[in-house]
């Protein structure tokens, strides 16, 4: 996945910047880390990129980034997402063991996915939420349409008092529910809520937008870490049929 992104980015015009917006660093969400402000290209007339109409998301002060396309040719809407600065940020201000650490870091890649969906600079936001049966307890985290995404878990140093053998997020949340609350500027925001089926984020993710949404969907979310904890990668593809072909 990391080596489709990065291809995916060297299709890319250069990158432009923007102005960021903060989210209010209340308690227990403590500072929030930025995602990309959003861009908009089009490849030059003639060029070979011409069955693609794409968006770039730059992360300002940082390397990551959220890109759209919608390949034309196969009927595709594609997004595919570096988000391991965002991820490293959010998890150090929570101190996170390294359960905790792969489940928040991939819950805030899977809420970056869902913010794309979103109107771009508006006042709509995104929020996933992860209850479950087990020592984690929850995942929450919060994105908006002007990149600012934040969050936090129930039990950060779920490895201190716990014996998960190894990571594994099925084994950390148990059994329990996925909720995605979107806030579009109707008069109450929508929520989808489905049982967690897979024991892993992006297909449950996926399940979610396919049964709740009706978007047909394939996610797979990559975030790995060495043995000290430290997170050495992190990032997302996302396919599902194109808009105009749905």
């Amino acid at each position: 996945i990391a080596a489709v992104a990065a291809a995916t980015a060297a299709m890319m015009p250069t990158r432009r910047s923007g102005r960021l917006s903060s989210i209010p660093a209340d308690p227990p969400w403590r500072t929030p880390a930025a995602l990309p402000v959003p861009c908009r290209h089009k490849p030059a007339a003639g060029s070979a990129r011409n069955n693609y109409s794409h968006e770039k998301r730059p992360m300002q002060q940082t390397s990551d980034q959220l890109i759209r396309l919608i390949c034309e040719s196969l009927k595709l809407r594609i997004y595919a997402a570096a988000t391991l600065e965002c991820v490293r940020s959010i998890t150090s201000l929570h101190r996170t063991t390294p359960n905790a650490t792969v489940a928040l870091g991939r819950s805030i890649t899977a809420t970056a996915l869902m913010s794309a969906t979103l109107k771009m600079n508006s006042e709509q936001s995104v929020t996933l939420k992860i209850e479950g049966s087990g020592p984690l307890k929850l995942i929450h985290v919060q994105a908006d349409a002007k990149g600012n995404i934040r969050g936090y878990v129930g039990n950060p140093l779920i490895d201190q008092g716990h014996n998960i053998g190894g990571i594994n997020f099925s084994r950390a949340i148990g059994a329990g529910f996925l909720t995605v609350r979107k806030d579009i500027g109707l008069r109450e925001p929508y929520s989808g809520i489905i049982p967690l089926t897979y024991g892993d984020i992006a297909a449950d993710l996926a399940f979610y937008l396919t049964s709740s949404e009706q978007i047909p969907s394939a996610v797979v979310i990559a975030l790995t870490i060495d043995p000290d904890g430290t997170i050495t990668s992190s990032c997302l593809l996302y396919t599902s049929p194109s808009p105009r072909d749905s």
